[in-house]
């Protein structure tokens, strides 16, 4: 029976042994999770200054009007992140455009430190008859422009008198501001 008993004893021990050698191969793990929220963004900001546009009288008398040049100091600058397939635009909106002139803004490929889809430019033309907002940049994606002075769209404004439309220029006694503004919102 001692026999018995330590034989037992034994392949218990070898059991139990072999049960921990086991149990010490095998590799733990725990785990731990975390979660990402990503934001739907969509902001816009210009820099720089436009000039100021002057209707002038020409060197010859006859001559057409001359208009300042083309100013072409600002960018737009723009964050945008948008659902899966979904784009967003960027429209330009002049309060007024008085009679007889032309407005165009034209934007220009992002430079600088873009990244992302930042869109398709284009030229919008504005008159005293449509002046209301217009696609300025479309088919923007997830992007960013960049910050610095340089960095995003450049505008380039160009003022004219359209030869049809002189007969409704009238001179102002005081320099009028037109205001542009920019809209970034999902396209629909």
């Amino acid at each position: 029976m001692k026999k018995l008993i330590t034989l037992i004893a034994v392949f218990s021990f070898m059991l139990a042994g072999a049960a921990f050698a086991e149990a010490s191969s095998e590799p733990d793990t725990a785990l731990d999770a975390f979660t990402v929220t990503i934001d739907d963004i969509c902001e816009v900001a210009v820099t720089g200054a436009l000039g100021d546009f002057t209707v002038q009288k020409p060197a010859t008398p006859g001559d057409p009007f001359v208009v300042s040049a083309p100013d072409s100091n600002t960018y737009i600058q723009y964050t945008s992140c948008v659902a899966e397939a979904a784009t967003r635009i960027l429209t330009a909106d002049l309060d007024t455009v008085y009679s007889g002139l032309t407005i165009k803004i034209k934007a220009l490929d992002p430079a600088g430190s873009t990244q992302g889809e930042d869109g398709t430019v284009s030229e919008k033309t504005y008159t005293p008859d449509s002046h209301a907002s217009q696609n300025l940049i479309t088919a923007i994606g997830s992007c960013y422009t960049g910050t610095e002075a340089t960095d995003g769209a450049q505008t380039i404004f160009t003022l004219s008198v359209e030869d049809a439309d002189v007969g409704s220029l009238f001179q102002e006694t005081e320099a009028v501001t037109i205001n542009v503004t920019y809209v970034l919102t999902t396209d629909v």
